[in-house]
C-alpha cells in the first residue's frame, strides 16, 4: 500500500471518527433538551417551566446573574426559552455534550461575568431577552429588577438615587390621576438607548462619583441623564445644607 493512500485512509477514517463523535454529542444534547421539554411546548422549544427547571438542576437561579450568561450563550430569543437550535449550537461551542459536563461548566461562566467585555456584551444581551414584543422598550419595573440583579457591585453608590429619580419620574407624570384612574396610568419606559447608554454613565460615575465633570452643557448623554444629574446635584447640595 503506498503511503499516499496509507494517508488518504487515514483521513477518511479521523473524519468519520469525528462526524461520529459529532453525532454522539448532537443525540446527547439532544436528549438533554428533551428531557426539560414540557409535552405543551413545540417541538424545538423549551418553556417557561422547563427553563426555570433545567436552571434548577443546574444549581442555577433563575434570579442570578450567570442566567443570563447561559441564556446568552444559548441565543435564548425571550425570556425563559431555548430553541433547540441555540441550544446544541451554544453548548457545542464550548465543548460541552453532557448534562454532567453542564454542570461542570457554571462556576466558570459566573466568573466570565468578571470579564468587562463578557459583562457588557451580556448586559447589552438582556434588554432584548426581558423585553416583550412588540414592544420596543423596558417598562420600569423590569428594567430596574434587571439593573439590581447585574449592576449591585458595580453601581452601588448611585443604583438606589437612580431608582428613586426614576420612581419620581413616574409619580410626576401621575400627579393629576384621581383614585379610581389606575386605567389611565403612565408609566415610564427604558428605551434602548437609555440602556446602553447607562452601562457607560457607570463607568463614568465610578470614576467620577460627584459626578462633577459631568457636563451638562455640551455633553453628548441622553437627556434622561441629563435630568438625573440635576436631581443628583440637587439632591447633594440639600443633604450638604
Amino acid at each position: 500500500m503506498s503511503r499516499r493512500t496509507k494517508k488518504s485512509l487515514l483521513n477518511k477514517q479521523s473524519t468519520s471518527s469525528s462526524s461520529a463523535s459529532g453525532a454522539k454529542a448532537t443525540a446527547a444534547l439532544n436528549a438533554v433538551f428533551d428531557r426539560f421539554r414540557d409535552s405543551s411546548d413545540a417541538p424545538d422549544t423549551i418553556g417557561q417551566n422547563g427553563t426555570i427547571e433545567y436552571l434548577e438542576e443546574l444549581g442555577v437561579g433563575f434570579d442570578e446573574p450567570v442566567a443570563l450568561v447561559i441564556a446568552q450563550l444559548l441565543e435564548s430569543p425571550s425570556m425563559a426559552t431555548f430553541t433547540r437550535e441555540g441550544f446544541l449550537k451554544g453548548w457545542k461551542s464550548i465543548n460541552v455534550n453532557s448534562f454532567d459536563s453542564m454542570k461542570a461548566a457554571i462556576p466558570t461562566l459566573r466568573s466570565s461575568l468578571a470579564d468587562n467585555d463578557t459583562f457588557k456584551r451580556i448586559y447589552l444581551f438582556t434588554f432584548n431577552y426581558a423585553r416583550e414584543p412588540p414592544s420596543k422598550s423596558l417598562p420600569l419595573d423590569s428594567a430596574m429588577a434587571y439593573w439590581k440583579l447585574l449592576l449591585e457591585g458595580r453601581f452601588d453608590t448611585l443604583l438606589p438615587v437612580w431608582f428613586e429619580f426614576l420612581e419620581n419620574m413616574e409619580k410626576e407624570k401621575n400627579k393629576d390621576l384621581k383614585d379610581g384612574d389606575a386605567a389611565k396610568r403612565k408609566g415610564v419606559v427604558i428605551t434602548k438607548d437609555t440602556w446602553g447608554c447607562l452601562l457607560d454613565f457607570v463607568k463614568f460615575a465610578n470614576e467620577d462619583p460627584g459626578l462633577e465633570k459631568y457636563d451638562l452643557e455640551y455633553g453628548s448623554w441622553p437627556t434622561i441623564l441629563d435630568n438625573f444629574v440635576k436631581y443628583f446635584r440637587s439632591k447633594h447640595e440639600m443633604d450638604l445644607s
